[in-house]
Order: structure tokens, then sequence, then C-alpha cells
């Protein structure tokens, strides 16, 4: 139970996210949680513009997150960014069979 325990704080911090009420129940919840997502096989979505300067933070958080199950793939949908975080997508998905990226220029707006 300890070296479980020692995983999952180690890939994903419970000091982040600390749980409120029974911590002996969530603890169990978790594990078993932990045990049924290396089973499965899944597929994480996002989308984004001009997150340069949290796209470091985020792929990791993407990373760490799908490192819980048996298979992940990542599919991220970029527009019109123009601040880097194009160019920087690109180069995570030259890395990364199971990242795929959509880019695309529309033109729109960013919304304030």
């Amino acid at each position: 139970m300890k070296a479980a325990k020692d995983y999952i704080y180690s890939r994903f911090p419970e000091s982040l996210f600390q749980a409120q009420g029974d911590s002996q129940g969530y603890l169990d919840r978790l594990f078993r949680g932990l045990e049924k997502a290396s089973e499965l096989n899944v597929v994480i979505t996002g989308l984004c513009r001009n997150i340069i300067h949290t796209l470091d933070h985020t792929m990791a958080r993407l990373y760490k997150t799908a490192g819980f199950f048996h298979d992940c793939k990542i599919v991220i949908y970029e527009n019109d960014s123009d601040d880097g975080t194009s160019e920087k997508l690109r180069k995570y998905a030259e890395k990364d069979k199971d990242l795929f990226l959509i880019q695309e220029h529309t033109g729109h707006k960013q919304f304030g």
C-alpha cells in the first residue's frame, strides 16, 4: 500500500488537490481508481489559443494524467495563436506519436 501511495503522490501530488472529510475512504477510492485506470484506454482532448506562458506546465499535467492509463492519446485543437504557442505545440507533436494536433487560422478575434 505504501508503494502505491508513494507512486501516486510522486505522479500527482495530493497537496494540490486535498480531499475533504474521510481521508482513508478517499484514499481507498483513489487507489481503486488508479487500478481501474491502468486497464483503460482513453483520449484526452483540449483546445487552446495563446497559452505559451502555461504550455509546458499544461503539457506536463496532461502527460502525468495520461500516465495513469493503459493507453492514452491526446488531441489538441489550436487556432490563431500569435504568441509562439503554435510552433511549440508542433515541437511537442513531432516528438510524440500519441499527440494529435489540429491547427488552423480562422481569423476570429480571441474572447476577452
